[in-house]
């Protein structure tokens, strides 16, 4: 579920292969991966200012567990909250700094930026957590180079539901690449 103080990973977060948190920063620093923030959003300077943030993050959580996470208000043009000291792997736990960004800015204003250790899309409760703080997107910088981004519909889910139901569709043979998560995202 969603609380005021962490958004926190579930099961299908858990149990990859230890090297999977590990960064390519050479990569990271390209031309390539720099162009896949090109069209994030519709304004170039939000776009770079993603970028550097998703550098940031994955330079200082490169070969742990642990998440960072950034919010950054479009109309802005700047980041309104951040939390780079969480000490629980695959969760981000809510600071003042977080709290304060979400109850003063208007909503679906803010876009949040966090890494997935694992290179998992996004999760049950990061969709959940866009959807009850009401963010205009999520950015997640996987530690293998992947990038994703989402955003909520008008309907509301419990993020719980989503992890099950992916897990149902990797036990009933959906297991390539994101398969089971295109099913349930379908499903949704």
């Amino acid at each position: 579920g969603i609380s005021d103080n962490s958004e926190k990973g579930t099961s299908s977060k858990k149990g990859t292969k230890e090297d999977s948190s590990k960064v390519d920063l050479k990569y990271i620093n390209s031309k390539q991966y720099k162009a896949k923030f090109k069209t994030i959003t519709d304004n170039q300077d939000i776009d770079e200012s993603i970028y550097r943030r998703v550098k940031a993050m994955l330079i200082h959580r490169n070969g742990t567990r642990l998440e960072d996470m950034y919010l950054l208000d479009k109309s802005k043009g700047k980041i309104v909250g951040s939390q780079t000291s969480s000490s629980s792997d695959y969760e981000i736990e809510y600071n003042k700094s977080f709290l304060n960004a979400v109850s003063k800015s208007q909503p679906y204003s803010l876009i949040s930026i966090h890494n997935h250790p694992t290179n998992i899309l996004p999760s049950g409760s990061d969709f959940a957590s866009a959807g009850f703080r009401r963010y205009e997107m999520g950015v997640i910088a996987c530690h293998n180079g992947d990038i994703y981004t989402y955003s909520v519909g008008n309907k509301p889910f419990m993020g719980e539901l989503f992890d099950v139901t992916v897990e149902k569709y990797k036990r009933v043979g959906y297991t390539k690449g994101i398969e089971a998560n295109i099913k349930a995202l379908e499903q949704f």
